[in-house]
């Protein structure tokens, strides 16, 4: 994850190959090791590596979800995969279903934990003001979410540039006493 932070993609997906199957994942990712690699894949630019890697996270989901169809966290693994592959309206509808299941007016721990995959989802398809407004809404509730947290994930890299994100992340200097 380190890696991934500091952009070394490629480094993140080969560090990720030499885990060991039952290796911990958490508490920094929400997702399988086969997810991880599908969006490291994709951070790379390895679209053929990302396209094999997410269509079988894509696989493994399908079944998963006919299983256990109100766990969100299988719909939110499902539209990160999709939105890697590029399937816009897919990804964004399996975001906001999976967001549905756990409003932050009704849950303030999954809640904004959903939202905040939401909010990716929608950034990687282009959805930059409606990722933008989440994240803002995020930032005024007790979330995970911080200014510092945004700047560093590249996970927000589509945001970048857009003024209401640059405002959002810009460093804010105290007032002195």
């Amino acid at each position: 994850y380190l890696k991934y932070l500091r952009r070394d993609f490629k480094g993140a997906v080969e560090a990720l190959s030499r885990m060991s199957a039952d290796a911990q994942l958490r508490p920094f990712l929400v997702g399988s090791r086969e997810l991880l690699e599908c969006l490291y894949l994709d951070a790379a630019g390895d679209r053929a590596g990302a396209a094999q890697a997410c269509t079988g996270v894509l696989a493994g989901l399908e079944h998963d979800a006919v299983a256990r169809p109100d766990e969100p966290w299988i719909q939110l693994g499902a539209a990160r995969a999709d939105a890697a592959l590029g399937r816009k309206e897919e990804a964004v509808q399996l975001a906001q279903r999976a967001a549905s299941m756990f409003p932050i007016s009704t849950d303030a721990y999954d809640g904004p934990n959903c939202m905040i995959q939401q909010a990716e989802v929608l950034a990687r398809t282009g959805e930059v003001e409606r990722a933008t407004a989440m994240l803002e809404q995020l930032l005024s509730i007790p979330s995970m979410v911080s200014p510092a947290w945004l700047r560093l994930d590249p996970a927000w890299d589509p945001l970048r540039g857009y003024g209401r994100f640059e405002t959002l992340v810009r460093p804010q200097r105290s007032q002195p006493s």
